[in-house]
């Protein structure tokens, strides 16, 4: 028995007659005798329009739904911007704060030392940020920080930094330079202003109040410490050596005693 090929186009052609016919059943579609083409047709047409509504439809709920996302980012990202600044870092360290007082808190009712739990759980690359950052890793070691051209370099970027300049001023300036161009050189030719003398004169007298502060400190702290034991070289190794006393001076109290008596250890 030979199977019966069906052209393509006619399967599609009885498929929209069958559709026509159910819609045109379920709209009520009168199908006079001679006029079936028309009725036909009426009845594509109208689920033709019914499928578009419907798409129409969806499209404006898409819209509508896209429309209020929309403006809920456009209120959220302006109540970020009225935020002071830095605030959601501020806000995520202190909740950071909390939580790890709450694991110290837990850790200290359980009976354990939280700092060497917090050290085990530590990575690699945390821990290698975290040491770079105490020791200051980043400073180039090749520069010697003790001489006075490294304290002078230091104290021009301050002053450089506290400065505001007048570009009014340097304009007019500009224009005074004669044909010779800006890259002149004319030894006393600069006139300050009275502004920049009163800035730097201000300037000068906090520099030297702060050494005369420093001066009267360093003389208090030698009149203070005359009659006690010589046991450092200058305050920066005083205060080391307070902070060792602080806190190990309870385990080193019977050896320093035995080292003063003379007795064996």
């Amino acid at each position: 028995m030979k199977a019966c090929l069906v052209p393509l186009h006619a399967l599609i052609f009885l498929v929209l007659i069958k559709m026509a016919v159910f819609e045109a059943s379920m709209l009520k579609i009168q199908m006079w005798d001679g006029d079936w083409i028309t009725t036909i047709y009426q009845a594509v047409t109208m689920a033709s329009k019914a499928a578009l509504a419907a798409r129409l439809a969806a499209l404006k709920e898409k819209r509508k739904e896209a429309a209020e996302e929309n403006h809920k980012q456009v209120v959220e990202e302006d109540r970020v911007s009225k935020l002071p600044k830095g605030y959601e870092r501020k806000l995520a360290n202190a909740e950071w704060e909390r939580e790890d007082a709450a694991k110290r808190k837990a850790a200290e009712e359980a009976g354990k030392d939280y700092d060497r739990i917090k050290a085990m759980n530590m990575t690699v690359d945390r821990a290698e940020r975290w040491v770079a950052k105490r020791t200051h890793k980043n400073v180039d070691e090749s520069i010697d920080t003790s001489t006075h051209a490294y304290a002078q370099l230091q104290q021009y970027k301050q002053l450089s930094k506290k400065m505001k300049p007048d570009v009014r001023h340097y304009q007019a300036s500009m224009e005074d330079v004669d044909d010779d161009g800006a890259d002149s050189l004319r030894h006393g030719s600069h006139q300050p202003t009275a502004a920049a003398i009163d800035a730097m004169v201000t300037n000068l007298e906090a520099t030297i109040a702060k050494k005369e502060a420093r001066k009267k400190k360093t003389r208090l702290d030698r009149a203070t410490h005359q009659d006690t034991d010589v046991d450092a070289i200058n305050d920066k190794n005083r205060n080391f050596n307070r902070s060792l006393e602080r806190f190990y001076g309870s385990y080193s109290k019977e050896i320093k005693d035995s080292l003063e008596r003379g007795t064996a250890l």
